[in-house]
C-alpha cells in the first residue's frame, strides 16, 4: 500500500473490486471482484486505472486463468477486451494458469 499499487473500490464500508499491480514488474498482479458486483464495470474501471500507472512503452502481463477453467472466461474477456494477447501456459502454485500480455 505503500507504493501504491494497490486499488479498491468501495460500495458503503464494503469492497466491490480490488487490484493489485507491480510497476517494477510491469504487470496485473490480481484482479477480484466480489460476486455481487460482477458486470458492473468494476473491473474495467480498476483495470483501466492500473494500466494507466504501468508503464505503456513495455509489455504488461498477467496470469489469469486457463482456457478450459470456467473461472476464467470473465476475466480473459475483460483483458481481451482491454487488448492483451494470449501468451505461455504456466502452472503457479500447483494450478494452472496463463500469461496475457498487453503490447506496446
Amino acid at each position: 500500500m505503500d507504493k501504491k499499487q494497490a486499488l479498491c473500490i468501495k460500495r458503503g464500508n464494503y469492497i466491490a473490486g480490488v487490484i493489485l499491480f507491480s510497476r517494477s514488474r510491469n504487470m496485473i498482479c490480481c484482479l477480484a471482484v466480489a460476486p455481487e458486483y460482477r458486470r458492473h464495470g468494476i473491473g474495467a474501471a480498476l483495470l483501466e486505472k492500473a494500466l494507466g500507472e504501468l508503464d505503456r512503452s513495455r509489455e504488461i502481463s498477467v496470469l489469469t486463468f486457463h482456457e478450459d477453467d470456467e473461472k476464467g472466461i470473465a476475466p480473459r474477456a475483460l483483458y481481451k477486451k482491454f487488448g492483451f494477447k494470449e501468451a505461455e501456459l504456466i502452472e503457479e502454485f500447483g494450478y494452472p494458469n496463463q500469461k496475457f500480455v498487453l503490447y506496446p
